[in-house]
């Protein structure tokens, strides 16, 4: 449960009705419910002021079921044994663990851990086995990690890692693999470095000092292979540091660093697809290349290039994260001068790496984007519909619309012009859900606003479910879940002016899948994002990539969980994206991917969190501008480090780099373009660890 936790949990996670048949009905009025979960034959809710509701799907039964405590969107949540775990705020204890059964009588405090009105404030909850590992503060030896069974007894610290009442894990990340726990921790004398648990104090270690001292290394994502895992640090500063690809096997011998990419390769790697029992990559090797598309087996040897796709220094950037595989391929975006940005293949060689389609012809770019199939509250898709995969395309004539291929050029069309003319329906946020019947997304067909669509991959397939909303504005539909074959979702159907929202079911029935995911959340845990999930089911499953965008569109790996293989049990996962809240976004995209052991993948709903307002802001004037464009940026503190701006060309190249200033408050640049040709430009201003894009069009 979360509190305000989402205008989010996405906007958009569907069910499969018949359309012309689906019927939505409201279950309770302006009550700004903003997060459900399906459990223990409930579906269990938080409003946006942490009150926690239960339905049964019936407008009388939709009630608070407990005034005792209320969900601390600050917190955690873990389901262990059929009970929800979470962080609790009460006048008596504030922050604290909490446990609930979805009844008032089934809803107790499981420790006050700081004791009396002080809060430890209990985040990051990660499970293995059945115990709960978290970070708290109990008043005495700062944020560290803990462990609980879910009784009071058997809540207790695992290590005091920085003695004394500093903390280790202020700034942590936190991913699971192989039934271990790694996260970062800063033991005092070492910095931020990587560490892993087993849960008791002599196997709570440091694997190894990167940089060596206090010094930190920059963590980008990691991946689980095999058994082992990846990862990607920058050691020396971004950009004009080393980029470096390292393995682990949870001990400090098995900690080995697999490439060094060089001087000034200091761009993380932004994601990983599996092929082939291989990793591939964009990876930047020093300044020859740019960042272009490598492949790891995890030895030095094995790690190399695949292709210079954009030749020379330019980067092609190719985009993995929304990878899928086809038969003896796997399809891709990437960025050429000659083709702009468009879909590719590879069989993983050189020679078999090749342009797939040009949707919007010559140097112009599409920004085709494939829409993954995903996993959803006791439900999963393949990651193919019927052996096709739909995309998010602009051939510069329609605008943005849907799109369906199945890795072929010849088999590559337009769905349908949802809004006629170059508009285009599909906007960044746009959220999807497949099912064995076709799929449900959200849309504007210039009429009725962001409503919810279907899709059988035909044109005439391809309908308004309904326009809740009656009019122009548009209800926004943010889905929570589905329970007992009902899709739950909130909706603003216009009745009010404040902003609150509504809640609804849709009367549709689903067709089962094989079962993976049921359920998938995230939460602002103070500066960070802790996500957490569930499986109902597991069938040959080998690990979770966790997937961040600030657009809603474009998406990089940033950890990775091993999964448990093959269950038939609850399984809980969790992982913490550090410092998440610092990101110069307003909104900030989550998704898991899902990955078996035979290579397939699948992947869930998107879920989304407001970035709160302190956070780095950007802005351009004019736009478009001729000569000169004005750059306004806002920093919350003065503690930034030094800040950089960039302008990158359509085809992925830097045409122009800068160093700005860091004053707390507004700062000013002025940054000259005359020389510039004419076209669509992006400004990447980089802050500490923070990337804000934006983009503006020169004349």
């Amino acid at each position: 449960m979360k509190q305000l936790l989402h205008y989010c949990i996405l906007s958009f996670l569907i069910i499969m009705p018949a359309a012309s048949t689906a019927q939505v009905t409201k279950l309770s009025n302006n009550t700004n419910i903003r997060f459900g979960i399906p459990f223990n034959g409930k579906f269990l809710m938080a409003d946006s002021s942490g009150s926690l509701w239960t339905t049964d799907g019936t407008a009388v039964n939709t009630v608070i079921y407990t005034t005792k405590v209320k969900f601390d969107m600050l917190g955690g949540i873990a389901i262990i044994n059929n009970k929800l775990y979470f962080s609790g705020v009460s006048t008596a204890d504030g922050s604290e663990l909490w446990v609930t059964d979805g009844t008032d009588a089934g809803t107790s405090l499981v420790k006050d851990i700081n004791a009396g009105v002080d809060s430890s404030s209990p985040k990051h909850f990660n499970v293995i086995n059945n115990v709960i590992y978290f970070s708290a503060n109990d008043g005495t030896h700062g944020n560290e990690l803990w462990k609980s069974d879910g009784t009071s007894g058997g809540t207790a610290m695992v290590k005091d890692i920085n003695p004394g009442a500093a903390g280790s894990l202020d700034s942590a990340t936190f991913f699971l693999n192989n039934s271990m726990l790694f996260f970062t921790a800063n033991d005092g004398t070492h910095g931020y470095e990587l560490w892993r648990s087993d849960g008791s104090l002599g196997g709570t270690i440091l694997l190894k000092d990167i940089v060596a001292g206090s010094g930190e290394p920059y963590f980008g994502p990691l991946t689980s292979f095999g058994t082992k895992t990846i990862f990607d640090v920058v050691v020396g500063g971004l950009i004009l540091g080393n980029s470096e690809l390292w393995i682990s096997d949870g001990t400090s011998g098995g900690t080995t660093l697999i490439k060094d990419f060089g001087s000034f390769s200091g761009t993380p790697t932004f994601g990983y697809t599996k092929f082939n029992n291989k990793i591939y990559f964009d990876g930047t090797q020093s300044l020859s290349t740019g960042t272009e598309l490598w492949v790891t087996d995890g030895t030095t040897g094995g790690t190399n290039i695949v292709k210079d796709i954009y030749p020379g220094i330019n980067s092609s950037l190719p985009f993995l994260t929304t990878s899928v595989n086809f038969t003896g391929n796997f399809m891709f975006t990437a960025t050429t001068g000659t083709s702009g940005t468009e879909l590719w293949l590879s069989d993983g060689t050189g020679t078999g790496t090749t342009l797939m389609d040009d949707i919007n012809p010559g140097s112009a770019s599409s920004n085709a984007i494939a829409l993954i199939g995903f996993s959803a509250f006791g439900q999963t898709s393949s990651t193919l519909y019927k052996g096709k995969i739909f995309v998010s395309a602009n051939d510069g004539t329609h605008g943005t619309e849907l799109w369906i291929t199945d890795g072929t050029k010849a088999n590559t069309s337009m769905v349908k012009d949802i809004q006629p003319g170059s508009g285009g329906s599909l906007t960044g946020t746009t959220g999807y859900f497949y099912t064995a019947q076709g799929l449900y997304f959200s849309a504007n067909d210039g009429s009725h606003g962001l409503e919810l669509w279907t899709s059988d991959g035909t044109s005439g397939g391809t309908t308004l479910v309904k326009d809740i909303n009656p009019g122009s504005n548009g209800s926004s539909p943010e889905f929570m879940g589905i329970f007992n074959n009902h899709l739950y979702f909130t909706a603003d159907d216009g009745d009010n002016t404040s902003g609150k929202r509504d809640l609804y079911i849709v009367d549709a029935t689903t067709t089962t899948l094989p079962v993976s995911l049921a359920s998938f959340t995230a939460v602002p845990v103070k500066n960070d994002v802790q996500l957490n999930w569930s499986t109902s089911t597991e069938i040959n499953t080998s690990h979770f990539n966790i997937q961040k965008s600030e657009d809603g569109s474009s998406f990089i790996n940033i950890g990775t969980v091993k999964a448990a293989g093959n269950s038939s049990i609850t399984q809980n996962y969790q992982y913490i994206d550090v410092n998440a809240m610092s990101a110069n976004a307003s909104v900030l995209y989550y998704r898991l991917q899902t990955n078996d052991n035979d290579g397939n993948v699948t992947y869930s709903r998107i879920i989304s969190i407001p970035v709160k307002e302190e956070s780095v802001s950007v802005a351009i004037y004019p736009n478009p501008a001729r000569a000169a464009i004005q750059l306004t940026y806002t920093l919350p503190n003065a503690n930034v480090p030094q800040s950089t701006v960039r302008i990158i060309n359509s085809e992925g190249k830097i045409v122009l780099s800068s160093q700005l200033g860091n004053v707390q408050g507004s700062n000013k640049a002025t940054l000259d373009i005359s020389s510039l040709a004419a076209g669509v430009y992006y400004v990447q201003v980089i802050t500490g660890k923070n990337v804000k894009n934006t983009r503006f069009v020169k004349q």
